[in-house]
């Protein structure tokens, strides 16, 4: 089986392709596709996590405001990978055991569930790609840890690397609802699989997140033609390829990844990729938390 990072666009035998494709990309084009906003506290959020002079107080300031969030925060925060054991019943201590950063990440995390990841028609499909971005965020933290690169960084880039796939998804879904009848899944997915890369870097400089990050999702099935970032779109490339291993929705074996062709350029050696393999449990764990 091929990494994800081999697999082609390609043309296919499928009758519904080249239609699907054609009305697809006319709609990307025309500037008319209305990508999806970040709550406006979710926004704040992100905005406060770069911003070096904001402290503790102001970020919880802002997640109380939302009930929705303050609610989820709160719930993730006590799950096992999160709280360690220790109960926590207040935002405030929420915030300030887990840090800036890693509230914002589970704030995204929440908005990509409630804004992203549902889409009508496409539910089975959409729930195991959401399932998939938490797994890549978790092995990318991990691949990150193991070569001391930007943790938070690498977790973001696995997170929402493949969200132009429920993006595209979802601007399928109203195309079908315009013709009264559904496309094949074989050719949806097809056609998925050749957008979502420069449709998911839209939608990530939208929500204005780093630039680099905007680069890495552009990038990450050919991640040596990243300009600026090839080795963060390395480590999203094998980040994901160990989610498909561990949570789908591809088959990849223990030996493809054994043999990943990312794993050379990353300076990743048999140890550090056994290393991987037994933090499984760990990963599966976070996907458990909030999914």
């Amino acid at each position: 089986m091929a990494s994800e990072s081999e697999i082609p666009k390609g043309e296919s035998s499928h009758p519904f392709v080249n239609p699907l494709r054609e009305v697809v990309q006319n709609k990307l084009h025309s500037g008319k596709l209305d990508l999806p906003v970040l709550p406006e506290a979710a926004s704040k959020v992100v905005t406060l996590s770069y911003d070096e002079n904001c402290d503790i107080s102001q970020l919880a300031a802002v997640i109380k405001r939302d009930q929705a969030l303050s609610a989820n925060v709160l719930r993730i925060s006590n799950t096992p990978i999160y709280s360690s054991g220790t109960q926590i019943k207040t935002l405030d201590h929420a915030v300030s055991r887990l840090g800036m950063k890693k509230v914002r990440d589970i704030a995204l995390i929440i908005s990509c569930e409630s804004r992203v990841f549902q889409v009508p028609g496409f539910e089975k499909e959409v729930r195991l790609l959401f399932k998939h971005s938490l797994a890549s965020a978790g092995f990318a933290e991990e691949i990150a840890r193991l070569r001391r690169l930007n943790i938070e960084e690498s977790f973001l880039a696995g997170l929402l690397h493949d969200i132009g796939k429920p993006l595209l998804c979802q601007t399928i879904s109203d195309l079908q609802k315009e013709r009264g009848a559904a496309f094949p899944i074989e050719a949806v997915k097809i056609v998925v699989q050749e957008f979502h890369q420069n449709l998911g870097s839209e939608m990530v400089k939208k929500w204005a997140l780093p630039e680099r990050l905007v680069e890495t999702i552009a990038y990450h099935h050919n991640p040596m033609e990243a300009p600026t970032c090839s080795q963060q779109a390395q480590l999203t490339s094998l980040a994901s390829d160990f989610s498909h291993h561990l949570v789908g929705p591809l088959e990849i074996s223990e030996e493809t990844l054994r043999d990943h062709p990312m794993l050379g350029p990353l300076n990743l050696y048999e140890e550090e990729v056994e290393t991987l393999f037994k933090r499984k449990e760990k990963v599966l764990e976070l996907v458990q938390a909030v999914s």
